[in-house]
C-alpha cells in the first residue's frame, strides 16, 4: 500500500505487484510513451502504469455513468402533482 498526498487529501492506494511484458507495440505508441515519460520525468515503466491507471479510472467512471443513466431512466417521470403542490413548488422557485 502506498500513500498519495496532495493539497486536499492523503489517499491510501493498494498496489499489487504484477509483471507483464508488452510485445509488438506500435512504434507510434512507443514514441508517444517515451516522449510522455520524458516530459513527466518518469521512467517508461512508470509512465505506462500512469497511462493504465488513467484508462482504468476513465472506464470506471463510464460504468458509474451508465449505472446512473439506468437509474434515471427507471424513474417514473409521469408523476402527477396536485395543483397545490405545483403552486408551492412555483413559489419556492421564486424565493
Amino acid at each position: 500500500m502506498r500513500t498519495i498526498d496532495n493539497h486536499f487529501a492523503s489517499i491510501k492506494v493498494l498496489t499489487v505487484n504484477v509483471s507483464f511484458t508488452i510485445k509488438d507495440c506500435p512504434r507510434e505508441v512507443k514514441a508517444a510513451l517515451e516522449l510522455s515519460a520524458r516530459r513527466n520525468r518518469r521512467s517508461q515503466n512508470a509512465e505506462a502504469i500512469m497511462w493504465l491507471e488513467e484508462r482504468a479510472r476513465a472506464l470506471g467512471s463510464r460504468v458509474r455513468e451508465s449505472e446512473l443513466l439506468r437509474r434515471i431512466e427507471a424513474v417514473p417521470w409521469q408523476t402527477r402533482l396536485e395543483p397545490e403542490d405545483q403552486e408551492a413548488l412555483r413559489k419556492a422557485g421564486r424565493a
